[in-house]
């Protein structure tokens, strides 16, 4: 049996679920350092962003699913969402981009597409099953799921105009897992880069958006949003989003 084989599960982690759900692989990758990942669900290890979210659980996953709405894409992986500066590309990036969810497929930086995988593609058969999977496993769950999200690392000076929209649309989200799974619950996190920030982090908690406790994160300058949680200056980011994740009730 694998570590993640649902058999070898207490009788709480069958109750309840994490489930993570976006935006790329920050959410799943802190669930699995802190030993909450039990299974594979459709939005790990992959670009999805909240509009996705929504309309994927609202169609039953059929457009996420068809291999024929995917194109092979070429990109690269910068330092963060907002970064298109040659000295801060990560990685060069072949990405398989969901054309029902993103109609223009030019992008340099992989992290400005709405679903893409960057790790598997729906044309090859074996993760086309794997994915399969992951959905039905998804819509087997026998109880409310509670769910992850870590927003993309944008500067602190577009958080005036940028969060109201970022809860607009986890909300959409959140109301979207209702009523598929009535009692959902979990975390969100916003996070903002705050130039003042050295080694450390800062968390505030915002208003609840339902079921699920909201929360903006402060991080340095210097963090890189890449790789499998962050890279750069990262570890008080990372333990603090563990701790936040490791003591909710």
């Amino acid at each position: 049996m694998s570590a993640t084989d649902p058999n070898r599960q207490t009788n709480n982690q069958l109750q309840r679920q994490w489930v993570s759900v976006g935006y790329r692989c920050t959410s799943a990758g802190i669930l699995k350092s802190i030993q909450q990942k039990f299974a594979s669900y459709p939005f790990d290890w992959m670009i999805t962003k909240p509009s996705v979210i929504q309309h994927a659980i609202q169609d039953d996953f059929h457009a996420f699913l068809n291999p024929d709405n995917y194109v092979s894409v070429r990109a690269q992986t910068f330092s963060s969402i907002e970064d298109i500066n040659p000295q801060s590309i990560v990685c060069d990036e072949q990405l398989m981009v969901n054309q029902f969810y993103d109609t223009h497929t030019t992008h340099q930086n992989a992290y400005l597409y709405n679903c893409a995988h960057n790790h598997h593609s729906l044309h090859n058969n074996d993760d086309y099953e794997y994915y399969k999977r992951c959905v039905q496993r998804f819509r087997d769950l026998t109880v409310s799921p509670s769910i992850l999200f870590i927003s993309p690392i944008y500067s602190r000076v577009t958080e005036q105009f940028r969060l109201p929209e970022q809860l607009k649309e986890m909300q959409y989200v959140y109301d979207a897992f209702c009523k598929v799974y009535p009692d959902t619950n979990g975390i969100f996190i916003y996070m903002y880069k705050n130039m003042s920030i050295t080694d450390a982090c800062y968390i505030n908690e915002i208003e609840p958006c339902g079921n699920i406790r909201q929360y903006t994160c402060y991080t340095p300058p210097d963090i890189i949003d890449a790789g499998e949680i962050f890279m750069g200056n990262c570890a008080y980011v990372i333990k603090t989003i563990q701790n936040i994740v490791k003591h909710y009730e």
